[in-house]
């Protein structure tokens, strides 16, 4: 087939131009003659192969590198915005516990502080984040910038420091003092879906926030079924025969 016969073929009447234009362009696809390469200005076998970039395993020529080498990159924080402030957050060092106290009063006396916050102080500014979802039996949490009441992992937000430069909010956490009550942790999902478990939101009930259940096929479903749990799936075993996990750290498949 060449581009003179696609003319030809396309000259029949509107009703069968476009069944007519559907079978050109399908067989030109599965078949492209050296007159059809000739049109396009193509003269090589494998059209589609030889128009792709050439860039993986060749050596490529780097732009970026005198630049960066001498200091001149530019980066988001190297813009300089006047009047911005820079923020830096006091983070828990607790997995699950209750937020007893927090003292900023030393960090407010620091230089170059602008504000501090807590929770507190966003409390009638700020909303939630509720993830939403249509799946049955579904919890919706509520998600704060800053902890409230109680933090749920090591490194969540509890105190934000507002300062004329970074360095200034960085150092100014160490002054503040946050007293906190530990409660129970747990870092056994299997363990942490039990009924005596701590839970991470009372308002749940639960640390099962979302149940999703996937079919196993029968001829499987014997090996993964657990002793004295009726119907119920080792989720153990099941994930660890995901390809992408080493159910055994010393193997390697």
């Amino acid at each position: 087939m060449n581009v003179g016969s696609w003319r030809t073929r396309l000259r029949g009447p509107p009703a069968s131009r476009s069944a007519h234009w559907g079978s050109a362009a399908f067989l030109g696809v599965l078949h492209v003659t050296d007159v059809s390469k000739r049109a396009f200005g193509l003269e090589v076998a494998h059209v589609g192969l030889d128009l792709r970039p050439k860039n993986i395993g060749a050596r490529l020529k780097r732009v970026e590198d005198p630049r960066l080498i001498a200091g001149q990159g530019s980066f988001t924080a190297d813009r300089i915005v006047p009047g911005a402030l820079h923020v830096a957050f006091r983070r828990s060092d607790q997995a699950h516990a209750l937020i007893s106290s927090i003292s900023t009063s030393a960090a407010h006396e620091a230089p170059g502080v602008f504000a501090i916050h807590t929770a507190q102080d966003l409390h009638d500014l700020v909303e939630p984040v509720r993830a939403s979802s249509r799946m049955t039996n579904y919890h919706a949490t509520a998600l704060y910038p800053l902890a409230r009441d109680k933090v749920r992992y090591v490194g969540e937000p509890v105190v934000a420091v507002l300062a004329e430069n970074r360095y200034l909010a960085e150092d100014v956490l160490d002054r503040i003092e946050i007293a906190y009550e530990p409660l129970g942790t747990v870092i056994d999902p299997e363990m942490a879906v039990r009924e005596d478990a701590p839970l991470l939101y009372e308002e749940a009930g639960t640390n099962v926030l979302a149940t999703r259940m996937f079919p196993v096929p029968p001829q499987d479903a014997s090996r993964y079924r657990e002793p004295g749990l009726s119907g119920g799936i080792r989720s153990r075993a099941a994930f660890a025969d995901s390809h992408h996990v080493d159910a055994d750290p010393g193997h390697h498949s």
